[in-house]
């Protein structure tokens, strides 16, 4: 399987720019997102798309998916070299 994070983040981005989409695709696709960021490098961009869709998903309920998204953004904040945050993270 070819790894295409440019493609990840445009499909996500797009996904994410209409209106009409509902909690868990929502979920799904700003996690795809911030894990193309990382892939790309962009730890700042992906640290933040964590943190919009962990934010996001607990407000919609959604603990399964922010269990996932929270497990992305320990990984960002252990590159970050905050390894307490990324243990609160997982916690």
């Amino acid at each position: 399987m070819k790894r295409d994070p440019r493609g990840a983040l445009a499909a996500a981005t797009d996904l994410l720019g209409r209106g009409d989409v509902p909690a868990e695709p929502r979920a799904v696709a700003e996690r795809a997102a911030a894990l193309a960021e990382l892939e790309l490098g962009r730890v700042g961009a992906a640290r933040k798309r964590f943190e919009r869709a962990r934010d996001q998903a607990i407000t919609d309920g959604l603990v399964a998916r922010a269990a996932e998204i929270q497990i992305g953004l320990a990984m960002v904040l252990l590159q970050c070299e905050e390894p307490m945050a990324a243990l609160r993270e997982v916690d």
